[in-house]
């Protein structure tokens, strides 16, 4: 996933979110 356009913003969040 790259970090770069708001598409995958559930899954960016998601990692972020892992812990």
């Amino acid at each position: 996933n790259a970090h770069n356009f708001p598409l995958d913003l559930a899954s960016i969040e998601a990692q972020y979110t892992n812990g």
